[in-house]
């Protein structure tokens, strides 16, 4: 069994060290550095047996830059883990993976619980939360979304993904660090494209909340419930109860509140 880390990144020389530990046992490291200038492409460049790239994408997206870097992953690994470089996974892994594939041969993505470290709410969760399905095989996945990215399945066959609670991803973010500035034009350039992506609709609401912009929330917010596929999701009536909230505050214009009235049909 070949594994490789894999992993894209942008000045992140405080957090390089640990990173090149946690992965130290894997048969290869692949990093794409995005465009560093506080020296973490330099020290990478000195990492014996790094397979090592510099690109700086002329429209940034996070899913094709990691697309990018799956690409330079060599074809015979058997398994991808992705940890971003405030990421680690437990130190029994790779044990982990191979107990996996005997249990169950014909797995391709194995997902686990994550650890926020940084948080009051330190555990994340289960399987299809976003961080926690970044174990997969070498040939069946590439990623999607411009932020907030997740992997999606290309084949051959049908996914089968199989969570195992004995590995751990644990995240220790560096929160002093300033927020990557292009998210919310990001979300907007995918809804402007992708209306009906709820995906990317959901962290979009969010942005717009944060910002108190009433307009931008409720134009998102209607559209999020309007194409989700599922009514019992918390995400759903969270977004939904909010814009139900705003149909009777005299803080929202008339012909908003009348068009947010129009959609939710009360």
């Amino acid at each position: 069994m070949k594994t490789a880390a894999y992993t894209i990144c942008k000045n992140e020389i405080k957090k390089l060290d640990p990173w090149l530990y946690y992965t130290k046992d894997f048969d290869y490291r692949v990093v794409l550095d995005t465009g560093s200038t506080d020296g973490t492409f330099e020290a990478l460049q000195q990492v014996p047996n790094i397979i090592l790239n510099q690109l700086v994408l002329e429209e940034f997206r996070f899913d094709t830059a990691r697309n990018v870097n799956l690409m330079m992953v060599p074809e015979d690994v058997d398994w991808c883990l992705s940890p971003d470089m405030d990421e680690y996974f437990s130190i029994n892994v790779l044990e982990q993976i191979s107990k996996t594939e005997v249990n169950f041969p014909h797995v391709t993505n194995i997902s686990c619980a994550r650890l926020d470290i940084y948080s009051e709410e330190v555990f994340v969760g289960q399987p299809k939360h976003i961080g926690t399905n970044k174990i997969h095989r070498r040939h069946a996945y590439e990623w999607r979304m411009p932020v907030y990215e997740h992997l999606s399945y290309i084949g051959p066959g049908s996914e089968a993904e199989v969570y195992n609670p004995d590995i751990f991803l644990i995240h220790d973010q560096d929160i002093l660090k300033p927020r990557n500035k292009q998210y919310l034009e990001l979300f907007q350039k995918e809804y402007a494209a992708n209306p009906q992506n709820t995906w990317n609709n959901w962290y979009l609401t969010n942005e717009y909340f944060k910002k108190q912009d009433l307009v931008g929330f409720i134009t998102v917010g209607i559209d999020f419930c309007k194409y989700h596929d599922n009514k019992s999701d918390k995400k759903y009536h969270e977004v939904l109860t909010t814009l139900q909230r705003f149909s009777q505050s005299p803080e929202v214009p008339e012909d908003l509140r009348n068009t947010l009235l129009s959609a939710l049909s009360i």
